[in-house]
């Protein structure tokens, strides 16, 4: 995971480790429907994929998933993948 995460974002997962993703991707769609925020509303699994393309790695599919941990029937965080 880190390999992708790395070419991803350009960075190293111990330098975004607890970083907002908006801070990692600059393009300003990344966060504009979180699915974290989703699933944290929701309760529920949220997950869609997305196409990337740019001039430097050209075009890309990823797919993301937010997962809501519960505790005491209440979302306490959530899992991205």
């Amino acid at each position: 995971m880190s390999a992708a995460l790395e070419c991803l974002t350009g960075f190293a997962l111990p330098d975004v480790k607890g970083k907002d993703c908006g801070s990692l991707f600059d393009n300003g769609d990344t966060c504009k429907d979180c699915l974290c925020r989703k699933a944290v509303e929701t309760g529920m699994a949220e997950s869609r994929i997305e196409q990337i393309i740019d001039q430097e790695q050209g075009e890309r599919f990823i797919e993301r998933i937010a997962i809501p941990m519960m505790e005491n029937e209440e979302v306490n965080s959530v899992l991205q993948i």
